[in-house]
């Protein structure tokens, strides 16, 4: 085993002591790379004879190697040249890698530490020095591709076979010698499963005739291998690699045979991945069969088995071809059924992504107010439904047709989302929902379901506009109610739209910031003065005009207080310094007795605190004023 040295900390005594413990020739190959790769480069070149060497001492101890290996990899693998350079003179090669390797590749290529480094080593290694490494893993190839490490190195080799490895590798994992039980094993286990995905590409027929018979490729074997993901995934790569041989094996078109699986037994969704690919590699008359064997009378009652195979066969069949038109009038009129039913919803968003824009208008024109209105208050239906009304031209006949219901559709569980996702994405319906929820819209601002309409109308100035009206502007008054639509008409809001709320809803009410509304008009205060603009801000500080010293007695509004003098400009500091300060400008006009008061009071205290925090001009003032009076 390679024995690495990190270079950049090693001086002559060190390589020594490394020498007589683990051999000459290891540490022989280590100092020269440590020479031309290290951190810090050795004074001289040391040989073989300016060594006492005991080689007897040689152990496979590789706890060292990594920064041996690390710089082999940095400069091998960066170049992708075939050599490494040693020092001026010497170069070495892989095969000469290789052979200080010799009887170690397998503990080398299953160790954590090379695993990856061994890997790319043999990405640029010639045939000849590939053949070297096959002979010596060869013994061990079952071991290498169950281990976590070894099977890296197993893909590689893989990619890289030439014909006859690749049957030594085959005959090696699947003997007459290997049970069953080994042979799924290798299918299920997540390192081998890998193995095997790069395997299956390479084999020809008669190696997947044998590997079917080995595992008595049945019914049986097939739900064993669903039940577990690796194996499912090498199903599908052999339905997609070799289908006509294992159709040949079981006698049957394989779409049938996956059908006719036990369904009690079977994952429905871990069928989904081998049946899709089967019915994409199937021939177009096995496609038809399948599509003809579908009726009118039975296609309601198709289980989710048979559902999802029909809609992937009606995916895949040509747009203009008279099986596609007939399957798909066939669902059109049994849209409103096959929509209610959840095992249907790969049929019915197969048919919606593959109709014309003119069938979709045709088909919801043709749903009555009734069914519409079941589908929207169904779990399945609001699924089909919405995804047949982004598909469509007609979405404002539709909503008119459902004016008067959707106040009552609009405070539905299940279709709430419906309008509020269809408000939020699309101006034209929002502008139209808006006019016909008018009359409504405090109802449905305070509905718990419903509301999320009210909170994505508010993106629209139509919508801020219609929800305030609806308050009769006193959004205090019905923000228990209606506390999530207040916040977000205040934050989308502009300038000009928040003033206005601010005049009208917020200042009309602050005589009573500490009374029976306090919590919301505080909370709503607060908002207002994070999102607020210096009109804002202004407006604020003038209704306070004469009240100031009182409110940072209190609890919410000197928080109100605290939180505007931090966010406002100077401007506005300004003016709240020199109704509660004086003339801080000169220490003769400064308001002492309030500034004294503020300091008694725990609330004003916080209040003043900050003022000093904020504006460093008012600190020697107040700190001198604030300095306890001595007694005498």
């Amino acid at each position: 085993m390679l024995i690495g040295l990190r270079a950049s900390a090693c001086g002559g005594k060190k390589l020594l002591h490394l020498a007589n413990l683990h051999g000459k020739e290891h540490v022989l190959l280590a100092s020269n790379l440590a020479l031309n790769f290290g951190g810090r480069i050795l004074k001289r070149n040391i040989t073989s004879s300016s060594l006492h060497i005991n080689n007897n001492n040689y152990v496979n101890n590789n706890t060292n190697s990594s920064s041996l290996i690390a710089s082999m990899q940095r400069r091998f693998y960066s170049t992708r040249v075939k050599t490494i350079k040693i020092n001026e003179e010497e170069e070495i090669t892989i095969s000469q890698l290789l052979k200080h390797l010799s009887g170690n590749v397998i503990e080398f290529a299953k160790s954590s530490e090379y695993c990856t480094s061994f890997n790319k080593l043999l990405r640029h290694a010639t045939i000849d020095e590939l053949e070297k490494v096959f002979n010596e893993i060869q013994p061990n190839i079952y071991e290498l591709c169950i281990d976590s490490n070894g099977s890296i190195v197993m893909e590689r080799v893989i990619l890289r076979a030439l014909p006859h490895q690749l049957d030594i590798i085959f005959n090696s994992l699947f003997s007459d010698k290997k049970s069953r039980e080994d042979i799924i094993n290798l299918f299920t286990q997540e390192n081998s499963s890998r193995v095997i995905s790069k395997l299956l590409p390479k084999l020809n027929s008669s190696h997947i005739e044998k590997l079917l018979g080995l595992m008595n490729f049945n019914s049986e074997l097939v739900l064993i291998m669903l039940e577990n993901e690796n194996s499912t995934n090498s199903l599908t790569q052999m339905i997609e690699i070799h289908l006509n041989t294992l159709e040949s094996f079981v006698k049957q078109p394989m779409v049938q045979f996956l059908l006719n699986l036990d369904d009690e037994q079977i994952s429905e969704q871990r069928l989904r991945q081998p049946l899709s690919k089967s019915i994409e590699k199937s021939s177009v008359d096995i496609k038809l069969e399948l599509i003809k064997s579908l009726s009118e009378d039975n296609i309601t009652q198709l289980d989710e088995r048979h559902a999802f195979a029909l809609s992937r066969v009606y995916t895949r069949l040509p747009t203009n071809s008279k099986e596609f038109g007939e399957t798909s009038t066939l669902i059109m009129k049994n849209f409103y059924n096959l929509s209610m039913k959840r095992d249907h919803k790969d049929v019915i968003n197969a048919f919606i992504g593959f109709s014309e824009k003119n069938t979709l208008d045709s088909l919801i024109d043709s749903l009555s107010t009734d069914q519409i209105e079941e589908l929207l208050k169904d779990k399945n239906g609001i699924v089909a439904f919405s995804y047949l009304f982004s598909r469509t031209t007609c979405k404002t006949n539709v909503l008119n047709k459902l004016s008067e219901k959707i106040v009552d559709l609009a405070k539905g569980f299940t279709s709430s989302f419906f309008f509020s996702s269809l408000v939020a994405d699309d101006r034209e319906c929002a502008l139209t929902i808006i006019e016909m929820v008018k009359p409504n819209l405090l109802s449905i601002s305070s509905n718990k379901n419903s509301q999320f309409l009210s909170i994505k109308m508010a993106k629209y100035p139509e919508g801020r506009k219609a929800i305030l009206k609806s308050f009769k502007y006193d959004i205090v008054g019905h923000y228990t109610t209606c506390q999530q639509v207040i916040f977000h008409l205040i934050n989308e809001c502009n300038p000009f739209e928040r003033n206005e709320v601010l005049k009208y809803c917020i200042l009309p009410k602050f005589s009573e910031l500490n009374g029976d509304i306090a919590e919301p008009l505080f909370k709503l205060t607060l908002l207002f003065i994070k999102k607020g603009s210096l009109n804002d801000h202004t407006a604020l500080v003038k209704s306070f005009e004469g009240k100031l010293a009182k409110m940072s007695t209190e609890r919410n509004s000197s928080i109100i207080l605290q939180e505007l003098y931090q966010v406002s400009p100077q401007v506005i500091r300004d003016i709240m310094n020199h109704e509660l300060l004086g003339n801080v400008q000169n220490i003769e006009e400064l308001n002492t007795d309030s500034i004294r008061s503020m300091n008694t009071n725990k609330h004003s205290k916080h209040l003043l605190n900050t003022m000093l925090k904020i504006d460093p001009s008012l600190k020697p003032i107040l700190s001198t004023i604030q300095k306890p009076t001595s007694r005498h």
